[in-house]
C-alpha cells in the first residue's frame, strides 16, 4: 500500500474588513466604525491621533478601501469599549467579555 503524505494548508486570515452598518447606503460604504467614532463626536483625525494611526487609515477602514489587521482591530474595539465580534457587525450586542 502506498501511503500519502497530505500536508493541510490553513489560509493565513489575519485581516479582516470591517463590514458594512447598512447596507443601503451607496455602495455599502457606512460602516459601524464611522457610526461609533460619530457617536463619541469624534473627527477621524482626532481619533487617529489618539491611537497614534494615520487619519487616512481611519478614512481608508471606514470606506472599506483599506482591511484592518488583528492589532488595529483590537486597538479599535478596546478605544470604544465593544466587542470586536460588534465592531465587526457579527453581533449586535456591543459588551466585551473579559
Amino acid at each position: 500500500m502506498h501511503k500519502s503524505n497530505h500536508i493541510l494548508l490553513i489560509p493565513n486570515w489575519d485581516i479582516y474588513i470591517i463590514p458594512s452598518w447598512d447596507n443601503n447606503v451607496k455602495g455599502g460604504e457606512h460602516l459601524r466604525l464611522k457610526e461609533l467614532r460619530k457617536r463619541r463626536g469624534i473627527s477621524q483625525l482626532r481619533l487617529a491621533l489618539e491611537l497614534g494611526m494615520n487619519q487616512n487609515s481611519i478614512s481608508r477602514y471606514e470606506n472599506g478601501e483599506r482591511e484592518a489587521d488583528y492589532r488595529t482591530l483590537i486597538r479599535l474595539a478596546d478605544y470604544f469599549n465593544v466587542s470586536i465580534d460588534y465592531l465587526l457587525e457579527r453581533t449586535d450586542n456591543p459588551m466585551v467579555n473579559r
